[in-house]
């Protein structure tokens, strides 16, 4: 069942200026989630808690949503949200028509289990602007024990041979980054962990683990937020069906802003609905959306 929120009349944010008008009217970022289904089961996610269903955005329904993203400008769209985005098969042409659209930057989370042969070839070949990899865990044993499911050796194979061919090609892009979740305290380990990387991909980096929305607690729990999300007035995110979630962190879609089926994201975006929630967060309410009240991301 969706969280339900009365809806305000009333404009509760006044800005004045050309770019803060232009955010308004449409979000900077935009995050499509091509599909849901994933083919690990990481000690940090939150999958085994999603109750929604598995399935993988339709070419017709992906096809409306980055038309109107190109339409307004849109400068980012992201490829994925709560899955694994090379499941997709045709991942590449959905990459292909966005940049023939003209969005600035097409940007994908992976994995990099699935980053070989065909499909491999086939995203460098996409016009792809941004690759990240989450590759958590700075050695075989930490890897497999939190990204179960998945081989260490054959995922840093993968990224390694993914920079040779782009090297060969002498493409400057998907420029490469690799993620990695702070789950050591071995600083020696980290130290050589960045040090391998650096010299192989465009960027790395070692970041701290969140806790969706107080459903994960690696630490102890954090404060209640202080502060309003800024991903509120720069982001949407649209899960496989057309649901617009109120964000990333919202795994199994509790809070629907709207469905991009029925309506266009520009409505959602401007709708009551977020607009109260973004007033709940500038009066410091983040009681009034659980999700949010207790969220260190």
């Amino acid at each position: 069942m969706h969280n339900k929120f009365p809806l305000l009349e009333k404009t509760f944010f006044t800005v004045s200026g050309g770019v803060a008008s232009a955010i308004w009217k449409f979000p900077r970022t935009v995050e499509i989630e091509t599909t849901n289904a994933c083919n690990s089961n990481c000690t940090m996610c939150t999958r085994d808690r999603m109750t929604r269903k598995i399935g993988i955005m339709s070419w017709e329904l992906f096809e409306k949503v980055v038309n109107e993203c190109a339409k307004h400008k849109v400068h980012s769209v992201h490829l994925h949200n709560f899955g694994e985005a090379l499941l997709v098969d045709d991942l590449p042409d959905r990459i292909k028509h966005a940049k023939r659209l003209g969005i600035a930057e097409v940007k994908i989370f992976t994995n990099g289990s699935l980053l070989t042969g065909d499909m491999a070839e086939r995203i460098l070949n996409s016009g792809l602007d941004k690759l990240k990899i989450s590759f958590d865990g700075i050695d075989k044993n930490l890897y497999e024990t939190t990204r179960r499911g998945l081989s260490f050796d054959e995922v840093q194979r993968n990224i390694n041979e993914f920079m040779e061919m782009r090297q060969k090609k002498h493409f400057k892009k998907p420029q490469v980054s690799i993620s990695c979740l702070d789950l050591s305290s071995d600083t020696k380990a980290k130290n050589k962990f960045l040090h391998y990387w650096r010299r192989r991909v465009d960027n790395v980096s070692i970041g701290k683990v969140h806790n969706w929305g107080n459903l994960r607690n690696f630490k102890k729990s954090p404060a209640v937020r202080k502060l309003p999300c800024f991903r509120l007035w720069s982001k949407l995110t649209i899960l496989w069906n057309g649901e617009v979630a109120l964000c990333c962190v919202d795994y199994d879609g509790q809070i629907v802003l709207g469905n991009v089926c029925e309506n266009t994201i520009a409505d959602v975006w401007k709708g009551k609905c977020l607009k109260e929630i973004r007033q709940f967060h500038l009066r410091g309410e983040f009681d009034k959306v659980p999700i949010c009240k207790f969220c260190s991301a």
